[in-house]
């Protein structure tokens, strides 16, 4: 039989709810030394249940405790066959009500939305949030390649005298008001304030290797303000050697203009395309709209950005850069 600490195991870690259930149960009789009628009683079962329960798990451990295969006719569909209909589809193959329609179209068979969600529990699947991922993200073998390059392009830049950096910017809203859970007493509903000004402000970061960090706020994103934010970060740190994303105004023939001008000041590499999560500014992005200040109603956008700015200005974020940037690019599965 099974330890105490291996019991414990198996209740944390069961999917299934109903042999979580009758682990449980065992848990109370092995490990607690409750009788049949104690657990009975606390279970809400009866007596020959629980008496059946623990006589499986004596004969043959917690294999024992899963459900035995019930009589009676086969599904008209299985599990494994709803599930490679969905595989097959598109993204809106992965909604319940639409793979039910799916599945009369091409069997005649009727499922509900109900069957098809328990069919998809059954088969390993759950609901989940969607993680955008860019319509023309690089492929892993060219984030492999653009990983090689960037050791040699890190390398000629700190050995001609540039400082390193990675540049990201990200949009603030006046209105902007996190989804976080609040704690709230039962029974009562909990609230959030807004103005319905959808007012934007851009803020733009850049993070150096060792540890230095420059924030900056504008009104509009386009090439004036990039160009402004590369003459910072060269004003406070000297030659920079600044790695951004390929957004149009990091693109424009101003800004190409404003680098080959200023060669010894500044000097531009790209990221993949559709790649944040190499990016560690954009952990201060979600670093930052996660704090208690971004729940408040402010007067104006700018009130918002200067409370922002001040978080920004204090709070030292200890990113390791380069572990951002040379992590083992993971396709995304859709």
């Amino acid at each position: 039989m099974l330890t105490r600490a291996e019991l414990m195991h198996a209740l944390a870690t069961e999917k299934d709810p109903r042999k979580r259930t009758r682990i449980h149960g065992i848990c109370r009789i092995v490990i607690e030394k409750e009788s049949y009628r104690e657990v009975a009683r606390i279970m809400y079962k009866s007596y020959n249940t629980i008496r059946a329960w623990h006589e499986r798990y004596l004969r043959e451990g917690l294999k024992g405790l899963s459900d035995r295969p019930r009589p009676g006719r086969p599904p008209k569909i299985t599990n494994r066959k709803l599930t490679e209909f969905m595989e097959e589809g598109d993204t809106l193959s992965r909604f319940p009500k639409l793979l039910a329609e799916k599945v009369k179209e091409k069997t005649g068979i009727a499922y509900s939305e109900g069957a098809v969600r328990r069919k998809l529990r059954d088969g390993g699947y759950s609901p989940k949030v969607p993680e955008p991922v860019h319509a023309r993200r690089e492929s892993v073998e060219n984030v492999a390649k653009w990983q090689k390059w960037l050791k040699h392009w890190l390398q000629k830049a700190e050995n001609d005298g540039f400082l390193p950096f990675v540049v990201d910017e990200s949009s603030l809203l006046h209105d902007y008001q996190p989804r976080r859970s609040l704690w709230t007493l039962v029974g009562k509903r909990a609230y959030e304030w807004y103005t319905g000004n959808h007012t934007r402000r851009m803020i733009f970061g850049a993070l150096s290797m060792n540890g230095d960090q420059v924030f900056m706020n504008a009104q509009r994103f386009d090439t004036e303000t990039t160009i402004k934010f590369f003459r910072r970060v060269t004003a406070r740190h000297g030659p920079a050697a600044l790695l951004v994303d390929r957004a149009t105004p990091h693109r424009s023939i101003g800004t190409n203009e404003f680098v080959k001008d200023n060669e010894g000041l500044v000097r531009i590499g790209y990221f993949p395309t559709g790649w944040p999560e190499l990016n560690p500014v954009e952990s201060c992005w979600n670093t930052l709209k996660r704090q208690p200040h971004a729940h408040q109603v402010y007067p104006t956008v700018d009130a918002r950005i200067a409370k922002s700015m001040e978080y920004l200005r204090t709070h030292r974020f200890h990113l390791d850069v380069t572990r951002f940037l040379f992590r083992e690019p993971v396709a995304k599965i859709i």
